[in-house]
């Protein structure tokens, strides 16, 4: 590879490893194991359109590389082809041999990993088709190949007027993970209003849905069947906790689905009126439209969420005082992890004499997106705490952490922030390699929890109304949904167990930030300093 001012940074992926070089022409863009395994084709779409958007700003010419990710829903073999150029054009004209037989190019193996990349998403979600210029932008190098515009045009001809109301509702997968910060899945009750207030009105008498879920095509056949238009595509009624694409894998039919499900998206972006449950297809299909939309209704109910309960310091609740590690309260560090997380929702678990000390250490935290609350209890009332509050979290993942525990180390917060964002059932960390036991104690000390959290809580309470952390894991394990492993490579959970514990974990951090010059703990700036502090570990790792 030729180019000028070469540095040590790499971007590796099974295939390919290439060294980045500040002069590259060429940005070429692929996308990281994470968004394969949890997204759907509409989030593809997106996040190679942000790369786009991040290339051109920078002065280079993006290249799509759907040839090198591992797409789960097609073949990956010696054989495969580009996805990306079955249904659209490159960006700028420049194919992928081309780029790479220049020798002058810049490989991006996780769009998500670079910076900006994130504004895309949850930013003006609720009103993205007013954001025109965007609109303008994605239309101009999200172009659909000419074959695939010729079926598009065929089909809308064949599905649409301009009396047609499209309609896209999620369902399946999307409604059974409860993916942490995406919106939530709208009820089809709801859905169904909206089409109702619709008709009512008297702008629409037709209407064209796009939904994978065989059980809401069912019902919509039912009730409009002589409005009702879709196109044949495989459907689905159960997935499990998969994503979809995982649930597919290994199918042959991939191209086949997924033409049918960009076309669905195409004739979306023809109808005058739309309603739309949030999700990445929605997004595309309003980034595709290219008129004044009559009636535009993106139905929006908040994101899903980790609800975190942090039970404060044994030792703080004897002692009636909060603990400082290097001048910080413990409470900061307990935070650090959840914030790794992207955790933002916490409820503190206190004795009520320390509530108005924690309040003075935490009242810099208003107005920054964090909610804190409080409830009264200490580390033995996990179980009343858990039945006492179920309304609050009823429907959302649940974290529990106690306070006592400090996780510090490399590839800790990739790991904890991957986990707490999509899974199924209950995950917890050992202490050490290998760890097989189920008991709370012998644990590290955060568990995170999916949406059957609340049930499970109110099956254990039926059973036994003093019933013990370790009923609540033995439920999961029974149900083969527990997942305890060892902390990620480099990483450590230190306990407090007294106040010379706490005194040595003080002075070993005062320490390490005299030199690396980085502050632990400080809990407003944690994610750029772990950042630093983790990729410095590595670093002096390799």
């Amino acid at each position: 590879m030729s180019g000028k001012n070469s540095n040590n940074l790499k971007w590796r992926n099974g295939t390919i490893s290439a060294r980045v070089e500040t002069d590259k022409k060429y940005m070429i863009l692929r996308m990281g194991s994470s968004l394969l395994s949890t997204a759907g084709l509409g989030w593809y779409i997106l996040h190679t359109f942000i790369g786009i958007e991040i290339a051109l700003e920078n002065g280079y010419i993006p290249v799509v590389d759907w040839e090198s990710c591992k797409l789960p829903q097609y073949p990956y073999g010696p054989c495969r082809k580009n996805v990306w150029e079955f249904f659209f054009e490159q960006p700028c004209g420049v194919g992928l041999r081309e780029a790479y037989e220049s020798e002058n190019y810049w490989i991006i193996d996780d769009i998500l990993a670079m910076k900006g990349s994130r504004d895309f998403f949850l930013k003006d979600y609720t009103d993205f088709y007013a954001v025109q210029d965007r609109r303008e932008k994605f239309r101009s190098y999200v172009r659909f190949q000419e074959d695939f515009r010729k079926k598009i045009d065929a089909a809308a001809g064949e599905m649409i007027d301009e009396s047609s109301l499209g309609v896209l509702i999620r369902g399946t997968d999307y409604k059974n993970l409860k993916p942490m910060h995406h919106p939530r899945c709208i009820s089809l009750e709801k859905i169904l209003g909206e089409i109702d207030d619709c008709l009512e009105r008297g702008s629409c008498n037709k209407i064209f849905v796009a939904t994978e879920d065989q059980e809401i095509l069912d019902v919509l056949k039912k009730k409009y069947s002589g409005k009702l238009s879709y196109l044949e595509s495989p459907r689905y009624e159960q997935v499990g906790g998969q994503s979809l694409n995982l649930y597919r894998a290994g199918k042959t039919d991939g191209e086949y689905r997924d033409s049918q499900y960009l076309l669905s998206l195409a004739i979306l972006a023809g109808c005058p009126s739309l309603i739309l449950s949030p999700c990445g297809g929605s997004v595309v299909a309003s980034l595709l439209h290219d008129e004044v939309i009559r009636d535009y209704r993106l139905c929006f109910d908040g994101y899903y969420s980790h609800k975190a309960y942090v039970f404060i310091s044994k030792l703080e609740a004897e002692k009636g005082e909060l603990i400082y590690l290097n001048d910080r309260p413990l409470i900061y560090y307990s935070l650090n992890t959840l914030f790794l997380m992207k955790i933002r929702d916490i409820t503190i678990v206190t004795p009520f004499l320390l509530r108005e000390k924690l309040d003075s250490v935490l009242h810099d935290f208003a107005g920054k997106g964090i909610n804190i609350r409080y409830v009264e209890g200490n580390e033995k009332s996990v179980c009343s705490v858990l039945v006492n509050d179920m309304a609050y979290y009823q429907e959302d993942s649940v974290c529990l952490y106690y306070e006592d525990n400090i996780f510090y180390g490399s590839y800790l917060g990739k790991e904890m922030n991957q986990k707490a964002k999509q899974f199924d059932g209950a995950y917890v960390w050992g202490k050490k390699a290998d760890v097989q036991s189920r008991d709370w104690e012998t644990l590290a000390g955060c568990f995170l929890f999916d949406q059957e959290m609340s049930s499970i809580v109110r099956q254990c309470a039926v059973k036994n109304k003093k019933f013990s952390p370790n009923d609540i894991l033995n439920c999961y394990n029974d149900k083969k949904k527990l997942i305890c492993t060892d902390l990620p490579r480099g990483a450590m959970c230190v306990k407090i167990q007294d106040e010379k514990t706490a005194g040595m974990i003080s002075a070993l951090f005062g320490l390490l930030e005299e030199e690396m010059g980085q502050t632990i703990g400080d809990a407003l700036s944690t994610a750029a300093t772990l950042k630093r502090i983790i990729r410095q570990s590595e670093l002096d790792g390799q």
